[in-house]
């Protein structure tokens, strides 16, 4: 189904894209360069990643929160184990 993506270029601008599809695969996308520099525009203030958390929930919340997110309830749920 549809989904929000992040995306950030080497200028540490970052915009959010909603897509059709999130089985799209971005092939840009490098873990090792990344998500330090992600990590840094975190820390610098520049991107705030908490406004794409809606709830933290434990395992035990996980088919719920699919639903939630189905029903348009919540953009993302981030697990805390």
């Amino acid at each position: 189904g549809p989904c929000d993506v992040m995306r950030c270029g080497a200028a540490g601008l970052c915009e959010v894209q909603r897509r059709e599809s999130c089985c799209e695969v971005d092939t840009d996308c490098l873990p090792s360069r990344d998500f330090p520099m992600l990590v840094d525009l975190h820390l610098q203030g520049r991107l705030p990643l908490d406004k794409f958390v809606s709830e933290t929930i434990g395992l035990d919340a996980v088919e719920e929160a699919f639903h939630k997110m189905e029903r348009g309830e919540v953009l993302r749920s981030v697990v805390v184990i």
